[in-house]
């Protein structure tokens, strides 16, 4: 089976590094400003976030994710995804990615190892304890990322309650 375009679901070739097709990743290279990235986002069918590497914080996300979290751009824009997902350790004094828990997230290190060898991970599984609206609970997650255009798109596969 030939993998597929993240956006326009294009077979793409079986040796590519990348999770966009050559006219996706142009498309994603070009957009000038937030606007036409969260324009792009919005075009692919899975909830997305858009990553950058310093501050590693999401530039943008798609409506699917928007949903998927109950939260609106405001709430995700400009933070920090644990911040997004409503991670515990995200609201301890030393903040998401920098908590002695952070070290150990496969969340954490599949963005981090895209962003350092350019190279996708699929199907990083995680199972964090969230806190929203005063009550905690367990998600297990399953995400994947790709790096492009110097950025991360991390896609959210599963996002279900334990």
């Amino acid at each position: 089976m030939h993998p597929h375009c993240n956006r326009c679901q294009a077979e793409l070739d079986p040796s590519s590094t990348s999770s966009l097709c050559p006219a996706c990743a142009g498309e994603l290279s070009a957009a000038a400003d937030v606007a036409a990235l969260r324009a792009f986002v919005d075009g692919i069918d899975a909830p997305v976030l858009l990553m950058q590497r310093e501050p590693r914080q999401v530039v943008t996300a798609n409506t699917q994710a928007l949903r998927m979290f109950g939260k609106d751009l405001s709430q995700t824009e400009g933070h920090r995804g644990g911040e997004v997902f409503d991670c515990v350790h995200a609201f301890t004094p030393a903040g998401c990615g920098k908590d002695v828990h952070c070290e150990s997230c496969p969340i954490k290190t599949a963005v981090l190892d895209s962003f350092a060898t350019g190279a996708p991970s699929g199907e990083v599984q995680s199972r964090l304890t969230v806190v929203k609206d005063g009550a905690s609970g367990l998600r297990d997650m399953q995400v994947s990322t790709a790096q492009a255009a110097g950025l991360v798109l991390l896609r959210i596969d599963r996002y279900d309650a334990v």
